[in-house]
């Protein structure tokens, strides 16, 4: 009788692969996602290559700085180097969404830092996710996560707790809130691909209009698409 290997096996065997897959941009944008996921951090070393690579995809060093804040090392001080790096990098790169990305992530590992414990999400997502929707949130909280979300004043990392917030929440009206903001929003295409993700976690079919409008969106970004 076969079993599912264990996080470390897995984690194992996607780092092997990960380098072997040079035809899918998409394959390794999500095997890096999986690393994260897995918790294992013997995967920082391959990503943080992965993200330095230049000659890599945005889209795939999107997905390993993701990992590499998901994977949250015990070490405060290894932590606090990887928010300064990232930070370099999100000052020197030219590429839109590995910037947005390196800010979400140095947000994230930052505030996990200043608070005494990393908040449950009291909901039915297992994933770990680049922000915290607001704990305890009903349906009463849905017009002003919607109205966070598409702030662009403020900082990315606080409109995606507006977005948590609304997926955790879920109901028509906040799907209905996501699905505007993945055809209305100019802002980001980190936010956008985000966006996609979350309705695709809702499950909920009053979503699949506006999936299918963005995907045939020639002129929308890949990692949105």
């Amino acid at each position: 009788r076969q079993t599912a290997p264990s996080p470390a096996e897995g984690a194992e065997l996607l780092r092997r692969a990960l380098p072997l897959q040079s035809d899918s941009v998409l394959l390794r944008h999500e095997a890096a996602y999986v690393l994260g996921q897995l918790g294992e951090l013997s995967s920082i070393d391959l990503l943080r290559n992965v993200l330095l690579d230049e000659a890599e995809d945005e889209i795939v060093r999107h997905e390993a700085a993701e990992a590499l804040a998901a994977l949250r090392s015990g070490d405060a001080v290894a932590r606090a180097s990887l928010a300064s790096e990232l930070e370099e990098l999100a000052a020197a790169t030219s590429s839109v969404p590995l910037r947005h990305t390196c800010e979400l992530a140095v947000a994230g590992l930052r505030e996990d830092d200043a608070a005494a414990s990393l908040p449950v999400c009291a909901c039915q997502y297992t994933s770990k996710d680049p922000a915290q929707g607001l704990a305890g949130a009903t349906e009463t909280d849905v017009p002003s996560a919607s109205v966070q979300l598409k702030d662009v004043e403020l900082p990315l990392h606080d409109r995606y707790k507006g977005m948590f917030t609304l997926r955790n929440v879920g109901g028509h009206s906040a799907v209905r809130a996501l699905a505007d903001m993945l055809l209305d929003d100019a802002s980001s295409a980190v936010l956008r691909h985000e966006v996609a993700f979350v309705l695709g976690q809702m499950e909920d079919a009053a979503a699949t209009e506006a999936l299918v409008k963005a995907l045939a969106r020639q002129e929308e970004h890949g990692m949105v698409r």
